[in-house]
């Protein structure tokens, strides 16, 4: 199993000596120092008298904070230590899979016992992790057997980032939690938010799922019921969920639908969309845009999400623009020219050559064509399919790619 090295950068803030950042790392760019310091000051007192942790993406980097009591000040009142650690985006982007849930936090971060003065000597600025694949997380998952039920429930909770959720936890809910969110498209594990706190009036960081102990949320929830009609609650100790609970999407289904019964599905979805990863938020109806063509294709695409394009033509033009509709236009660009170049070795065709030079002027300008991609795309795949009959006129537009070994089509 391959180790990677992953560079860290870390802040420390508390109120040795005055409120103020005891560290922060030389190589981070000064807007984020600002930022780091700005974050620290706001959940300073927000530990609750104890430790709490947020994780969460904001201006280009992942954050991973710990707020805990480090001994008292002066005059004995407790003190308490925001330590922050950013890996940037960049540098976690080609990792596949990641998400914060698997970074250890004892090896990340200071405990009450360092101490403050010469902090900086004890933080590390590397991280070194091996990926966890998708095969790994399902194994895992496996073995703990968790019901359809609360499947469902964490991994929709925590890729429906349009809602704001509060899950008070039972004793998996940790163990849950890391290995499904590893589970998710890259948008979403992008921009998954969790932290530990009671959520407030006043909490302004992108986060979408608090997790909370049911002792905590009993201490405060007359405090702040107010404002909890904002939010889905989610018990999972009660199995009682409010009535805003989100319907799962179609990624979330099939997801649950396959993930013991038929693993090599999940496994060629996911493999296909980290190939293919995108960083727009996606919809309910983008996710079912999606699903819809992926559940046609699936049988032309390889275990480790290759399009397999010559194994089904038909099927592919056929769903190109269905891709794009999803928010994948990189895959519909690519099925695109796979397309021209499928056609180019079977006949010779000047248009052709301009197609493909069009092609490649869409891909390196498609910002410039935001309103107008999807009817271009269309048209490109109403000319692909004119080839297509013209090549074989007994290539029909299939509505699913044929099966091959364990890819059963449904």
């Amino acid at each position: 199993m391959s180790v990677l090295s992953l560079p860290c950068y870390h802040h420390i803030y508390s109120s040795l000596g005055g409120y103020r950042t005891l560290y922060i790392s030389r190589d981070l760019p000064a807007r984020i120092r600002e930022l780091a310091e700005e974050i620290a000051l706001k959940i300073y007192s927000f530990s609750w008298y104890e430790t709490i942790y947020y994780s969460f993406w904001h201006a280009d980097y992942f954050w991973l904070i710990k707020v805990f009591q480090h001994g008292s000040d002066h005059v004995g009142r407790p003190r308490n230590c925001v330590h922050t650690v950013l890996f940037h985006e960049q540098d976690v982007e080609e990792i596949p899979f990641f998400t914060l849930y698997d970074l250890d936090k004892e090896e990340l971060f200071i405990h009450e016992k360092i101490r403050l003065e010469n902090v900086g000597n004890h933080l590390k600025s590397c991280y070194f992790l091996s990926p966890v694949y998708v095969e790994d997380r399902i194994l895992l998952l496996e073995e703990f057997s968790p019901s359809r039920e609360d499947l469902e429930v964490y991994y929709n909770a925590l890729i429906s980032q349009h809602h704001n959720f509060i899950l008070i936890s039972s004793q998996k809910s940790p163990f849950l939690l890391r290995l499904l969110s590893g589970l998710l498209p890259y948008p979403s594990r992008l921009r998954l938010g969790v932290c530990t706190a009671f959520p407030t009036s006043n909490f302004s960081l992108p986060i979408h799922l608090f997790l909370i102990t049911p002792r905590l949320y009993r201490k405060y929830y007359k405090r702040y019921q107010n404002q909890l009609s904002s939010y889905v609650v989610l018990d999972m100790e009660s199995r009682s969920f409010s009535p805003n609970y989100p319907a799962a999407n179609r990624l979330v289904e099939f997801v649950v639908e396959n993930l013991f019964t038929s693993p090599v599905r999940v496994i060629k979805l996911l493999n296909f969309l980290e190939k293919f990863k995108v960083d727009r938020r996606q919809s309910n109806d983008m996710y079912a845009n999606l699903m819809q063509a992926f559940v046609q294709t699936q049988g032309a695409i390889d275990a480790l999400g290759n399009i397999e394009f010559s194994r089904a033509p038909g099927v592919w033009i056929q769903n190109l623009v269905k891709f794009a509709q999803a928010g994948y236009d990189n895959i519909a660009l690519r099925v695109a020219r796979d397309a021209v170049s499928y056609f180019k070795r079977r006949c010779e065709d000047a248009t052709l050559e301009e197609l493909e030079k069009r092609l490649v002027y869409l891909e390196e300008n498609y910002g410039e064509f935001e309103l107008e991609k999807e009817s271009i795309l269309a048209i490109i795949c109403n000319l692909l399919r004119e080839y297509l009959h013209q090549l074989s006129p007994s290539i029909s537009i299939a509505k699913t790619a044929p099966p091959s070994g364990e890819d059963e089509v449904f």
